[in-house]
């Protein structure tokens, strides 16, 4: 934390660093559908991007995580008025994998998702809704979610704390022109990864605060898929599109496990 808050002081007294965040944080605003906090606080967590990609820069990263509510009840968020979830979004956007909570199983499927795919991710806790449906629930979907290559899909900016701060992207994931997906995530091993295909029947929690954008995927046979995620954990990385046979084919690649649900 201390090197974080020392990136986001450089960022703060540098005028071109700031001039790069209000000119992002205006540009969000603007080709957002709706935006539904005040523009100082988007521009409090564009400054907080900025320190994040300098310092990946520095250190030649290619991917990004951090512990979001460990973060978000110290102190220091609360003076920043910032939560990871923007950055999380905009770095998927630019090709880095990102992924919330420390998860390092969950980011690490999501890499090979984004890499496999060429299309940002979009990451959330997988729960059983009823028989044939799974809740994906989490709060950082991308614009890019259908391509790197592809227009930016619609989208809000919403806030997450109750108090009006903290700024996350919202879209309707069920409203993109695609619906089959690929689920996937690591063992805490990294010896199996799980891949579910599935499709996407709704979506929900766009104008809530918090975590709290979640897609509903139908899948076959829910019970038996909660029985296989209990052996790999709670977060999984989803892309639009069919890639199981890729996945297969790197799994070979990489001596790694496939285990897969919901395939024909």
């Amino acid at each position: 934390y201390p090197e974080l808050a020392a990136a986001r002081d450089d960022v703060m007294n540098s005028p071109a660093m700031m001039d790069e965040a209000n000119a992002l944080a205006d540009a969000l605003i603007m080709n957002a559908e709706e935006c539904r906090i005040d523009r100082q606080w988007v521009v409090s967590n564009t400054i907080f991007h900025l320190a994040v990609r300098n310092l990946m820069n520095h250190y030649s990263c290619n991917a990004f995580t951090i512990e979001c509510f460990e973060f978000c009840s110290k102190k220091i968020a609360y003076n920043w008025k910032v939560v990871p979830c923007l950055t999380h979004s905009l770095l998927k956007d630019e090709g880095y994998t990102s992924g919330c909570e420390g998860d390092m199983n969950c980011t690490l499927a999501m890499d090979l998702l984004m890499g496999i795919s060429k299309k940002a991710a979009f990451m959330g806790n997988l729960d059983k809704k009823d028989e044939n449906t799974m809740y994906l629930g989490h709060n950082v979907p991308a614009m890019k979610m259908l391509g790197f290559d592809k227009p930016d899909l619609p989208y809000s900016l919403q806030n997450f704390i109750t108090e009006g701060w903290g700024t996350k992207v919202q879209m309707d994931l069920a409203n993109t022109g695609e619906n089959i997906v690929t689920i996937a995530r690591f063992d805490p091993l990294i010896s199996k990864l799980l891949v579910i295909r599935g499709t996407i029947t709704g979506c929900q929690g766009q104008n809530e605060v918090g975590c709290s954008l979640r897609t509903h995927v139908h899948v076959s046979d829910s019970d038996t898929l909660v029985k296989k995620a209990r052996d790999y954990g709670f977060h999984f990385a989803m892309v639009y599109g069919d890639y199981i046979s890729q996945l297969k084919e790197l799994g070979e690649m990489l001596k790694i496990k496939v285990e897969t649900h919901n395939i024909d």
